[in-house]
């Protein structure tokens, strides 16, 4: 018999992988997060009332989208008594939404949460330094 505070994964779901800058170069982080949640809730048959939390993991957030999390929740239906917060960790931050959805249950302090991330790697605004742009460049123009 298990300890009534376990915690496990119900289902998951996620867009498909595709090329930077290529199919989804104009898709919003935000909308894929939302195309994955509507899935998971439509999928699982989930009641949105009885979430307590959304946490999504993203690493390049947006101008427009402070907390993702929050505007993905909205957009996916939620309640606007959801609270929904952003994970920020290269590389890791849907696994830190997924931990912290799983330390919240196991603490007792929520019972049911949607966790996991949201990224579009299309619209992630990217800076050199200068010295790499400049052998980069004079690498890209090179005749092999």
């Amino acid at each position: 018999m298990g300890n009534p505070r376990d915690v496990v994964i119900v289902n998951g779901v996620r867009t498909p992988c595709v090329k930077a800058g290529t199919k989804f170069n104009e898709v919003h982080v935000t909308e894929l997060g939302k195309v994955a949640v509507k899935g998971l809730i439509a999928r699982t048959n989930l009641d949105v009332n009885i979430i307590d939390e959304v946490i999504m993991g993203n690493t390049g957030t947006p101008a427009d989208a402070s907390n993702v999390s929050r505007v993905i929740t909205l957009n996916a239906g939620f309640p606007l008594k959801t609270p929904a917060y952003t994970t920020h960790r290269n590389c890791a931050a849907s696994m830190t939404a997924i931990s912290n959805a799983h330390d919240h249950i196991k603490a007792g302090s929520a019972d049911a949460i949607v966790a996991g991330g949201a990224e579009s790697m299309s619209n992630l605004r990217c800076s050199f330094q200068k010295i790499l742009r400049t052998s980069s460049e004079s690498s890209l123009s090179r005749k092999p």
